[in-house]
Parts: structure tokens; sequence; C-alpha cells
């Protein structure tokens, strides 16, 4: 069965960087599959690209803005074709914080910014986006991103769940309220890498040294070396996108980071 994997949130949360860590770590060969790279390829628009992507039931990484015709379109496209989406929901406190960092990226392009009226508008929506999101998605992870990314709920079946012995931030809620109104506490930390990969994967697979697939369940590697672990890919998550100050939050990369167990790792350069 084909995956999606949707990236979402309102303008200026982080959604790009977010998806260039994905990218950067391979751990899915959709996360190189885009429809960006489709329609650049093609010389197409990238709504077409989803289109032809899904005609031919490939399965791929998107970043979908939280604009309700965008989204209507593209869960259009995608009803009824066999697909499970899985979503990650980057949120910030506020549309001020959104507004700022949607100004710096813009300059750091050299782009005209988003117009801060039309930010606040997305902050408005919210509400009505995330049911949607809900109601269309087979599961949806929350990452709070004031302070580099971390995961601060998973939803799934008509069920959300909060990691227990975290600060859940105010956004996240009044999300809540929304879809679970009484969420249950997990009890531990939510592994946001078992939906990504399907389902839970044990200690030994962790520690098995990369090779040639042996079924179709087995995840390619993109580089040779270790395996990449649910730890040691979170690890990776949060060092390369964290550690800037609140202003900053997790638009700055680390320049260079090795794997354990290899020389290097290009792909997490």
């Amino acid at each position: 069965m084909p995956t999606i994997i949707l990236i979402t949130g309102v303008t200026g949360v982080g959604k790009t960087t977010f998806a260039g860590v994905l990218e950067g770590l391979k751990i899915l060969p959709e996360y190189s599959l885009t429809p960006g790279k489709i329609a650049k390829t093609r010389k197409i628009s990238e709504q077409k690209a989803v289109l032809e992507l899904v005609k031919e039931q490939r399965g791929f990484c998107y970043e979908m803005k939280l604009i309700n015709q965008e989204m209507r379109d593209f869960f259009e496209k995608v009803d009824g074709r066999g697909y499970t989406i899985l979503c990650h929901y980057i949120g910030l406190e506020t549309d001020t914080e959104s507004i700022v960092r949607a100004a710096r990226r813009a300059a750091e392009l050299g782009k005209e910014p988003e117009p801060a009226t039309m930010i606040s508008g997305e902050y408005r929506m919210i509400p009505e986006h995330i049911k949607l999101l809900a109601d269309k998605v087979s599961r949806i992870q929350f990452w709070d991103n004031s302070r580099g990314f971390r995961v601060v709920g998973d939803y799934g079946e008509g069920r959300l769940s909060l990691p227990a012995g975290e600060k859940i931030p105010k956004w996240m809620q009044e999300i809540c309220g929304l879809i679970d109104p009484q969420p249950q506490k997990s009890r531990g930390k939510i592994d946001w890498n078992a939906p990504l990969f399907g389902g839970e994967r044990t200690k030994e697979d962790e520690e098995k040294p990369a090779g040639k697939p042996s079924g179709a369940e087995r995840l390619p590697i993109a580089k040779p070396g270790k395996t990449k672990g649910h730890r040691d890919v979170q690890r990776r998550l949060f060092v390369r996108v964290a550690g800037r100050s609140s202003e900053g939050g997790g638009e700055n990369f680390e320049p260079d980071i090795q794997q354990e167990g290899s020389e290097s790792d290009p792909g997490l350069r």
C-alpha cells in the first residue's frame, strides 16, 4: 500500500526545515520523491505533479499549506486511491512567531514575505483545518518548534496520546479540545518514527547491519554503515534542528554531524 508523508502547519512554522531533515536522513524513499521535484523535472505545475504521482500509485512526501482550497484539492486527488496518509503537523504558540520567521526566511531567499494578515488568518482557521486532517489521515504527530522540534502529541484511530512528563504547549492543549478532550498519557516518550515505518522495530532490527533487502518489508538503506534505529534517528533530528534561541527556533542546521560506526554520513551533512 503506497504511503504519503504529509508535512503541514501554518506559514513560518518550519515545514521546509522539517522536510529537509527527513530527506537528509533518507529513512524512506518517499522522502526523496516530492511533487516539487517532479514538477521541476517534468516542467509542470506542482498540482499536476501530485496528480501524476497518484495515478502512478507512487509514495511521496508532500509539504502542504493549511489553506482550505489547497487542502481540499489535495484530498480530492488522493481519496479512494488506497493511500495510507501519515501527517506531521508543526505548531508555534502565536501568529507573531510565524510572521517573524516567515519574514526572516523570505529575506534569506530574497523574496517578498507573506503578508502578516494572511498568516494571522491561517491561525484563525486552525480549528477547521485540524478537524479536516483528523478526518482524512491515518495518523497525525504534532510537533512543537518553539526551540527545536519535539513531539507533543500523537493522534490515530480516534485517540490522542500526549507524552508523559513533557510540557504541553497551549496550542496543543487547544487541539485536544477539538479532537479528543480526554487524551491519554503515553507511558514513555512518543516514538515519532513508528508511524513512518508503519510498525515497531525490535532492538535486533536496530542493531542489524545494513545489507541487501530480504523482502517487501525490509527498509532500503541509502548509505552503508550502521542501520539507523528509532533512538538514533530521533536524536539526530533533534540535534540537527535544535540548539538556537526561541527567536530562531529550529531554522538552522548543524553544519557537520557524523554517524557513529562510520567515517562519514554524507546524507546527514
